[in-house]
């Protein structure tokens, strides 16, 4: 092959290379705080089905 047509392609690759790094780095960020906003919504939602659950077995008891 011809080097003047294989360093350009080289440099190409490498740019795509890095770019393709640097995007999933991003999304890698994106998805660590799409987790923790998941997790903080299914704690907050446990936490409340108990206190639903502790006030439907109080409204279910007999009156004394």
């Amino acid at each position: 092959m011809d080097t003047a047509f294989l360093i350009p392609l080289a440099v190409f690759a490498a740019v795509a290379v890095l770019v393709g790094i640097n995007f999933s780095a991003r999304i890698s960020g994106w998805e660590r705080e799409v987790s923790r906003g998941l997790a903080a919504a299914e704690a907050e939602h446990r936490r409340r089905m108990t206190e639903l659950a502790q006030e439907l077995a109080r409204v279910k008891q007999p009156p004394a």
